[in-house]
């Protein structure tokens, strides 16, 4: 799950991200009965993500845009992970520790946004995912990055969503590649290692410079004083950050994906009615009247239609 914070502070957004998902195999693949338990590969690839350490690089790319990084990942004695990413040829980039991003490089942290290279599932939300992805295999097998692959796609079964493909390894169930598609299967943006080798001892990597520590103001309360009339079935609350006063950050996700919806006093019309897309994600803004008939502006974005993302910044209301 993603954190768009950055994506409302830079045009330039979206690099590489990775979800989680999959479903029953057995070591050959074969399938009993042409059945698979997709809860159970779901939490084989999430813990597969958490287990193994490996280095590589990642290269992304939406239609008018591409990058490439360097990705190494550490799994300490106490189980404690650490994600490195690092540009192509800077000493820019950020470091995740489990699954949260720790700290930022300035220059990276105002070009992309800081929390995109291996997306997480909410482990939490596999039965909300099931009942509104279609999740099915591919029987065509693959490579990525020199390794035996599968394919794993949820098709949505409501149109507020996009169609999502998960390639990752046969053998340890690692995510690979990822792929976005619209509803008439046209590439949004889609991620791989082109290079991925795993680490048996403990290699370290080099730390980044002047890496600057992301401060965590997360709660689990949805209380605002706006309401928010229409969310799309199966996306749930996910956690809320007010880092000032009139200024509140909601976040909705159905498992796969999430959309974040921001709300902060209008100090600029220009900032109003902008729609923009940038791969698979969308900004929809509009302005709203809040507490002493003040301006505000409502922002939503996310890894939704920009359909959806209207719908939803065009319900926000404040509470009279």
């Amino acid at each position: 799950m993603r954190d768009f914070k950055q994506l409302t502070l830079t045009p330039a957004i979206r690099n590489l991200k990775l979800c989680l998902i999959v479903f029953f195999v057995t070591s050959s693949f074969t399938f009993a009965n042409d059945e698979f338990d997709a809860q159970y590969y779901i939490k084989r690839i999430i813990s597969a993500k958490n287990t193994y350490p490996y280095s590589g690089v990642f290269n992304y790319e939406r239609p008018d845009y591409k990058s490439e990084v360097y990705v190494h990942q550490q799994v300490n004695d106490d189980g404690e992970v650490h994600h490195w990413v690092r540009e192509k040829g800077r000493d820019e980039g950020f470091l995740k520790v489990n699954g949260k991003v720790s700290c930022v490089t300035k220059a990276y942290n105002n070009r992309f946004r800081a929390n995109t290279v291996l997306q997480t599932i909410d482990e939490n939300k596999l039965e909300n995912i099931l009942h509104y992805y279609d999740v099915t295999l591919s029987k065509d097998e693959s490579t990525t990055a020199g390794l035996s692959t599968h394919e794993l796609i949820f098709k949505p079964k409501e149109k507020e969503r996009y169609i999502y493909k998960l390639v990752f390894d046969k053998k340890t169930f690692v995510p690979l590649q990822f792929v976005f598609l619209d509803q008439n299967q046209t590439l949004l943006e889609q991620g791989a290692f082109s290079q991925f080798t795993y680490l048996a001892g403990k290699e370290e990597a080099k730390p980044l410079n002047n890496c600057l520590r992301v401060a965590q103001r997360q709660t689990d309360s949805e209380k605002t004083n706006w309401t928010i009339g229409w969310i799309p079935k199966g996306f749930m609350f996910v956690y809320s950050a007010h880092e000032k006063e009139g200024h509140d950050h909601l976040v909705y996700g159905d498992g796969v994906v999430s959309f974040s919806i921001f709300i902060e006093p209008l100090t600029n019309d220009s900032l109003v009615n902008i729609k923009k897309h940038s791969g698979a994600t969308t900004l929809i803004s509009r302005k709203v009247i809040g507490a002493n008939k003040l301006p505000y502006l409502v922002i939503a974005v996310g890894e939704i239609p920009s359909s959806t993302a209207l719908r939803i910044a065009s319900s926000v209301q404040y509470d009279q």
